[in-house]
Parts: structure tokens; sequence; C-alpha cells
């Protein structure tokens, strides 16, 4: 079964931007690395990669930023 292509407006560009900047620095500032922070989401090091640098296409594999191990 094949998914149809989401459409993302501008402000959901922008927030995934802001969203990208800021999973980025608050991982530096812990100082943990990518692999780090994916073992403790229980995610693979290459998923921490694209949320940093690309726009998704969305899937379960976004982070619940409430989580208190972040």
């Amino acid at each position: 079964k094949q998914r149809n292509s989401l459409h993302y407006n501008e402000s959901a560009k922008e927030e995934f931007t802001m969203f990208q900047d800021n999973l980025k620095a608050l991982r530096k500032r812990k100082g943990i690395t990518q692999e780090e922070l994916a073992t403790r989401l229980n995610v693979v090091r290459q998923t921490v990669s694209k949320w940093e640098k690309e726009f998704p296409i969305v899937k379960d594999t976004t982070p619940n930023m409430m989580n208190p191990r972040l």
C-alpha cells in the first residue's frame, strides 16, 4: 500500500526548522552524541541525524518531547 505524499505549509516547515535547531543545540549543551540520544529514545542514530537535518515525512518516529529521559 502506497502512502500519498504529504504537503506542508510554510508554518510547519518553520516550526520543524526550530525543532531541528533546538534538538541539536540541546543535545550538544548536554554533551551527548547522536548515538547516545538515539539510545535514550530507543531509535537508531540515523533517525536522530534525520531529525536534525531533514524536513521529514511524518512517521511514528517523532520524539515525545515530554520524555523525562531527554
